[in-house]
């Protein structure tokens, strides 16, 4: 046998084995390239997984966030709500209450306008003061004090200098009145001087008095 027949078969095995080798080299490279891909799908799965909680949670979060400010926004429409009905119920009670007291004024005004057309007081037969000098039922009482307010042009006019005099701490007792001709007639019972209840009387603010003239016991005045 000639030394190149037998060397082929030994050439033959040494190639097998490099195969053999290669090939293993091959595997095993391919199967770390495998795990490597395994571990980094995993680990970006546990990654996203991850992630996804996060979201989860803050989507969570927002959610309970915006459940309690809907239910502040609810408390507080119920809150707007029955204050509105309380503002309500109150001005419907003002409204009432105006309608009543219109009522009342318009009754009143009506009352007045009835008086306007009668002369007031049982003295309504004198319909012009007393001429200066000649004493009338008015000066008759001892203690008494004159007191005339010309000017009165309406029926609460009346009424406001009449309180005026009668509200006087000086003022013990008005005896009698009447009107005649725009001008209120006042016999009142007091220790005060005529001079001290025209000062009194002007010195208010309302009914605004102007003196005309102080007697011995008699006061005049203009409304």
């Amino acid at each position: 046998m000639t030394d190149e027949a037998r060397t082929a078969p030994q050439q033959t095995d040494a190639f097998a084995s490099d195969l053999s080798d290669f090939r293993d080299k091959i595997q095993s490279h391919v199967e770390q390239i495998w795990a490597e891909a395994h571990e980094e799908i995993a680990r970006v799965k546990s990654s996203h997984e991850s992630e996804k909680a996060d979201l989860e949670r803050e989507i969570n979060r927002l959610k309970q966030r915006v459940n309690e400010q809907n239910d502040k926004l609810s408390a507080l429409q119920t809150q707007v709500r029955s204050l509105l009905e309380e503002y309500r119920s109150e001005l419907e009670e003002r409204v009432s209450e105006a309608d009543s007291a219109r009522a009342q004024i318009d009754r009143l005004q009506q009352a007045m306008g009835a008086v306007e057309e009668v002369r007031f007081d049982e003295k309504e037969e004198i319909t012009h003061p007393t001429p200066e000098g000649e004493p009338d039922e008015l000066e008759s009482s001892p203690g008494s004090t004159r007191i005339s307010i010309s000017g009165i042009s309406s029926v609460s006019a009346m009424m406001r200098a009449r309180k005026a005099v009668q509200d006087l701490p000086s003022v013990n007792e008005v005896e009698s009145r009447y009107v005649a001709d725009g001008t209120l007639y006042l016999s009142v019972r007091t220790e005060a001087e005529p001079d001290d209840l025209a000062r009194d009387l002007t010195s208010l603010p309302d009914p605004q008095l102007r003196l005309l003239r102080t007697g011995e016991r008699s006061v005049e005045l203009e409304m």
